[in-house]
């Protein structure tokens, strides 16, 4: 939850349901049903688990998924 706690969303729930981070997308059910929100969560926590810091998943994430929304 830390980490998820710190990374933007690209799904566009911000403008739509008003979350300000991933965490909010799993704090009800949005997150367990959306791809974008699925997939950021994995990447993130495979990218923690190798080691990567937080500013460098937050570009991975932004690389991977801004271009969808």
């Amino acid at each position: 939850p830390a980490l998820l706690a710190q990374l933007h969303c690209y799904c566009g729930c911000d403008r739509t349901l008003g979350h300000q981070n991933l965490l909010d997308c799993y704090r009800g059910d949005h997150g367990s049903r959306c791809e974008i929100c699925m997939g950021e969560a994995l990447m993130a926590q495979q990218l923690s688990e190798q080691g990567s810091p937080v500013e460098q998943i937050r570009d991975a994430l932004r690389r991977h998924y801004a271009g969808e929304n």
